[in-house]
């Protein structure tokens, strides 16, 4: 027993050099699922202001139920808050809108008025939101909403 610890001398330096390597390749891996839990959440935070863009848009044509398309056309369009323009010549119900609220988002409104014709003054309305950065769609939301 006695001479077991006396022949032992310490750790010798390729125990430590090995020891910082393994330390260092945990490291990296942490690392590495840190960095892309970073990316994912930007991601997701990007998706939610997307629905609540999109959510927002819809409420604002839901105050304007029972008006006509043109009237809300030149509301939206008037709307400090928002920037519209169209994006069809040819289909006037068809909008791109950048909001201050998301700079990094945007949403296209495409309502169809032909759609529910028999019904009356219905309309079916969808609202698309995209990163402005890679045209990533992020949100979809629709709905049915009157015209007078």
């Amino acid at each position: 027993m006695r001479r077991i610890i006396k022949n032992k001398k310490g750790e010798s330096l390729v125990e430590i050099l090995i020891s910082v390597a393994l330390l260092s390749l945990v490291a990296i891996v942490f690392l590495r699922a840190i960095t892309s839990l970073v990316i994912l959440s930007s991601k997701n935070d990007q998706r939610l202001d997307g629905s609540f863009m999109a959510e927002r848009l819809l409420e604002y044509m839901n105050q304007t139920e029972g008006k006509t398309i043109s009237q809300f056309r030149n509301t939206i369009k008037n709307d400090p808050s928002f920037s519209c323009t169209e994006l069809s010549s040819s289909n006037p119900y068809r909008f791109k809108i950048e909001d201050d609220d998301y700079p990094e988002i945007y949403a296209t409104i495409l309502v169809d008025y032909k759609k529910y014709a028999d019904k009356g003054n219905l309309s079916y309305v969808t609202v698309r939101v995209f990163a402005t950065s890679d045209d990533r769609e992020l949100s979809f939301m629709e709905d049915v909403i009157y015209w007078a």
